[in-house]
Order: C-alpha cells, then sequence, then structure tokens
C-alpha cells in the first residue's frame, strides 16, 4: 500500500541536475522562406496599390480641370457669338454712315469746284483786242486733289499765288506776231488765269499770225455758293 503526505516537495539533492530551457526552430527552411516570400508580396502589393491610386487621383484632377477650361471655352464662345450678333445688327447703320460719308466728301469735292465758267470766258474774249479773232476754247477743270495743283503742258513756274483748278487751250489768228504776243501775255492780268503761255505762232498766205496758247485757271473763279466760304 502507497501512502501520499502532502506538503512541500522535496528539493532535488544536487542542481545539478536540473533540465536545461532548450528552444529551436524546428521547421523546415523551405516554409520559412515562403512565409517572407508572403510577407514581399503583400508589400509590393500594397505599394502597387498605392501608385494605382495615386495615378487615378492625378487623372481625376486633370479630368476636372480640362472640364472647367471646356466650361470657360464655351463661355468665350457665347461671348463672340453675341458681339457677332450685335455686330450684325449695327451693320446696315455702320454702312449707311459709310456711304453718307462717301457722298458728303463727293458733294463737297463737286460743289466747292463751282467754278464761274461763263464769267471767265466772257472776261478772256473781253480781253482780245480787235486783232485777234479766237477761234477754239478748251476748258477742262481738274477734280480737287489734295495738295495737287491741276497739271497742263509745258509749266512755267506759277507765281499767281493761287490754286490751280484747271487748264484753259486757245486757238485762233491775230493781224501780226506782235499782236498775238502781247495778247498771250496780257491775259496773266485777267481774274481767274495764272501763268499764260504761247504754244506756237505761224504765218499763213493771207499773212495772218495763227497761234496756239495754253493757261491754267486758278480758284478765284470759284462761285462758292456750296463751298464753305460761300455760306451754304
Amino acid at each position: 500500500m502507497t501512502t501520499y503526505t502532502s506538503g512541500a516537495p522535496t528539493p532535488l539533492a544536487d542542481p545539478t541536475l536540473r533540465i536545461p530551457n532548450i528552444s529551436a526552430d524546428l521547421l523546415p527552411a523551405e516554409i520559412g522562406e515562403k512565409r517572407q516570400h508572403r510577407r514581399t508580396r503583400r508589400r509590393a502589393i500594397v505599394l502597387l496599390t498605392l501608385a494605382a491610386l495615386a495615378a487615378i487621383g492625378a487623372y481625376v484632377l486633370l479630368v476636372i480641370a480640362n472640364a472647367a477650361a471646356n466650361v470657360q471655352l464655351n463661355d468665350l464662345h457665347d461671348q463672340v457669338n453675341a458681339v457677332r450678333k450685335d455686330q450684325a445688327k449695327y451693320a446696315e447703320l455702320t454702312n449707311t454712315q459709310a456711304r453718307t460719308t462717301s457722298i458728303d466728301q463727293q458733294l463737297k469735292q463737286l460743289m466747292g469746284s463751282d467754278a464761274q465758267v461763263s464769267s471767265l470766258m466772257t472776261r478772256l474774249r473781253g480781253a482780245a483786242p480787235g486783232t485777234i479773232s479766237l477761234d477754239t476754247v478748251t476748258v477742262t477743270l481738274t477734280p480737287a486733289v489734295a495738295g495737287q495743283p491741276a497739271q497742263s503742258a509745258a509749266r512755267i513756274p506759277d507765281n499767281s499765288g493761287r490754286k490751280l483748278i484747271g487748264t484753259i487751250t486757245i486757238g485762233g489768228t491775230g493781224r501780226s506776231n506782235n499782236d498775238v504776243t502781247t495778247f498771250v501775255s496780257g491775259l496773266s492780268g485777267v481774274t481767274g488765269i495764272a501763268n499764260p503761255t504761247l504754244d506756237s505762232v505761224t504765218r499763213d498766205d493771207s499773212r495772218k499770225a495763227t497761234f496756239a496758247a495754253h493757261m491754267d485757271i486758278t480758284d478765284a473763279v470759284l462761285g462758292g455758293r456750296f463751298s464753305k466760304t460761300g455760306g451754304q
């Protein structure tokens, strides 16, 4: 018969006989490598996921910015179309104003050259003595060109101090060369005439002197009825 007694355990007689603490990794190396591979793969997946999310975020921002730019572009197109509609609305008025301005300029040019030709011809013929006969008289008025005098053949220096607006060409006969010369040179004293020039003079079988001459017309012959200085 076996008898048990309670109480404190009886210490071993020799402490050197204790069981030492022993720890060892008894897993195969293949299992450890697989676990390390799984951890590395998880880290790579996390990094790739974060990179993908960043790329998606950047794309979304670009889409939003592009949409905002398209909205601004559409607004600009709408503004341009509105301006074009306004221009079309007032195009007829603008064209009418342009035509009116053109007509005004033409009227000023035309009416400003209101030359009293008949009065000039009366003075011209009145300057001819009885020994001179005028057979042809041609009057040419030059359209007004700002700053440009009327052009005529064989121009001599202009000493009239007036604006030249045309030319007169005359032809006729005189009793003598001296009579013709005196008549032509005396035309410089006729109002509205400047630079009289004798172009040619010949004697025919009847001993008459046939001559041709030209002269400039000055603005002294303008009636001024329609010009600014004329009061209308």
